[in-house]
């Protein structure tokens, strides 16, 4: 008799833990019930699935299988073994469900909050964005001032935020994502809206709606007046959102950034560039406490987008705004105060002897509004003649 088949025979040195190569390879032959099967299912040689099944049972000190023609039967530990594989398995394939899910839908709910003028139309189109790659995700989104941005960050109620200015925090980063223009908001019938470009010297006698001093806007609108405004304004307001409010309530102009005009609000304001030039800044805020999940990730990637994206500016429904006024638009009104009454002397459709032809100002307007609004023309002059009611009410 032979001790070929016991422990101290097939493992002298005690049984050893096996590697996920070996547990791979024993449930392949459980599942398919011989050595090829098994190399099949792995894309293997069979002497390959041989050499790691010797392997394995010299490890473990016993037999796994019997060899019974050419099968392999398993024996009573090899079934109570596969049970506990099996589990394994179960928990790795939870695992890729899980992976797979947080990649489709990120990890819980995002928090976002930013200033009052982003959550205007920015944030609302960046996770218009988002979510059609995360279509199953919850946002909470809050409008917090500047004071309160830190404190959200800090109490754990807030993954990414946008504002005007970085909060100053040792545990919080900041990132500049871009730049908005600043333009000036002026009430139907006010003696701004006759200005084709708004200067700081139009606010030295005139009752306007500013901001207080520590305020974010405040602080970029210093290079605009060159320090402090010659004229205090008459309201001070700490949002841009309750400017736009304010303006539209006949309380007077107002400087806002663009990304707060609406579309419904550009239809009821006159709005006009600014010179010189004003910008806000656009910062990301986050914690450095732990990483940004995901959907903070890709919130932030969806606004870098919407910020470069040229496409789509801010609206433009107003005649006079900063992108309708190009120079082939300057140069057709400065043809138009000629005293030949800016005649064209071009050829009438390309051909034929040269026809004096009128340009009128007010056409020029209608497709200036045209081609920056991206309407047809008689849309176009339907918006001026509703424009030019308003100014006579």
């Amino acid at each position: 008799m032979h001790d070929d088949d016991s422990p101290s025979a097939l493992a002298p040195g005690g049984s050893r833990p096996l590697n996920l190569r070996q547990i791979e390879v024993f449930r392949a032959i459980m599942m398919s019930g011989s050595i090829s099967g098994a190399g099949r299912m792995l894309h293997v040689s069979q002497p390959a699935v041989s050499r790691v099944l010797a392997l394995t049972e010299s490890r473990l000190g016993y037999a796994l299988f019997e060899r019974t023609r050419s099968r392999l039967v398993p024996t009573p530990e090899a079934r109570r073994l596969y049970g506990e594989v099996e589990q394994v398995y179960g928990g790795i394939q939870r695992v890729n469900d899980l992976a797979a899910s947080l990649a489709r839908d990120g990890a819980g709910m995002l928090r976002v909050v930013s200033s009052a003028t982003f959550g205007q139309r920015l944030v609302p189109q960046a996770l218009l964005r988002m979510r059609r790659r995360n279509e199953r995700s919850r946002i909470d989104y809050r409008s917090v001032t500047y004071d309160e941005l830190a404190g959200y960050f800090l109490t754990g109620r807030a993954d990414v935020g946008l504002s005007m200015s970085p909060p100053q925090h040792p545990n919080l980063s900041s990132t500049l994502l871009g730049t908005v223009p600043i333009v000036c908001l002026a009430p139907r019938g006010h003696e701004l809206a006759g200005h084709e470009v708004v200067h700081a010297g139009d606010f030295s006698c005139a009752q306007w709606i500013g901001y207080p001093p520590d305020t974010p806007l405040s602080r970029a609108l210093a290079p605009f007046f060159g320090g402090e405004p010659a004229c205090a304004p008459a309201v001070e307001v700490h949002s841009p959102v309750t400017a736009c409010a304010f303006v539209l309530q006949g309380l007077g102009p107002a400087l806002v950034d663009r990304w707060c005009v609406t579309p419904e609000l550009a239809g009821h304001v006159e709005i006009r560039p600014v010179e010189p030039p004003a910008h806000v800044q656009i910062w990301a805020t986050h914690t450095n406490l732990a990483p940004i999940p995901l959907l903070g990730r890709r919130f932030l990637e969806a606004v870098s987008q919407m910020l470069a994206d040229k496409r789509a500016p801010p609206p433009a429904s107003i005649e006079f705004c900063a992108t309708a006024i190009t120079p082939r638009y300057r140069r057709q009104r400065a043809a138009a105060r000629k005293p030949n009454g800016g005649a064209d002397l071009r050829p009438a459709g390309g051909a034929g002897p040269a026809a004096a032809r009128r340009v009128s100002p007010r056409r020029h307007r209608r497709h200036a509004y045209a081609r920056t609004a991206g309407v047809s023309m008689p849309a176009a002059t339907a918006h001026a003649n509703t424009d030019e009611k308003g100014r006579k009410q």
